[in-house]
């Protein structure tokens, strides 16, 4: 038996096409006819790039040596916030970071490993100040524009840090890093 299936692809890509043509309003007289505007909107996606480090190195002199040109930087299309930034600590423990004055540390004995830690963004400073705890994250300040705005997506940090002085060269990272670090972000709505 042979079936006919033309027919009903026919009546099926009809019925499709009809689905794509937007309803027709009539105005019948003189005057004002309202057409509502639709959208489908996909949810927007989420990507924001963090540090995957943040290198110090504690010098002879007990001075730290930070880095230059961390940043955050924002892919999404939408405004983004860092809501709050919390540390841990690692094989170091970490304390009030007293305005970079390591005046305190330099009390302690050499190999302490006592950290204090400043990351500065949009001119506010979230600071350690003792130890797993830091000062709150001003989010208005910590803000990155939408990727193709025309501004910049990206968030300089600066960073500070003190600590105690070592008897022994050695390189704290990986399971054995000295603090971590963790970025909180969210849309800035």
């Amino acid at each position: 038996m042979k079936t006919k299936k033309a027919p009903l692809f026919l009546s099926m890509a009809l019925a499709a096409s009809l689905m794509a043509v937007p309803a027709q309003a009539a105005v019948t007289a003189p005057g004002d006819g309202e057409t509502p505007v639709t959208i489908k909107a996909e949810a927007t996606t989420f990507s924001v790039t963090v540090p995957t480090a943040i290198p110090l190195t504690v010098k002879a002199d007990g001075n730290v040596e930070v880095p230059s040109g961390l940043k955050i930087v924002n892919e999404s299309a939408g405004k983004v916030k860092v809501s709050a930034i919390t540390a841990t600590d690692g094989t170091w423990t970490l304390v009030d970071y007293n305005n970079g004055d390591r005046a305190n540390l330099a009390k302690d004995k050499v190999d302490a490993k006592k950290l204090g830690l400043s990351l500065t963004a949009g001119g506010s400073a979230v600071t350690s100040t003792g130890s797993s705890a830091l000062t709150t994250v001003d989010s208005a300040k910590w803000v990155m524009e939408g990727k193709g705005t025309g501004t910049t997506n990206e968030l300089p940090i600066t960073v500070g840090a003190i600590a105690t002085a070592v008897s022994q060269a050695a390189t704290f990272d990986g399971d054995q890093a000295a603090a971590k670090v963790v970025f909180t972000l969210a849309w800035d709505n």
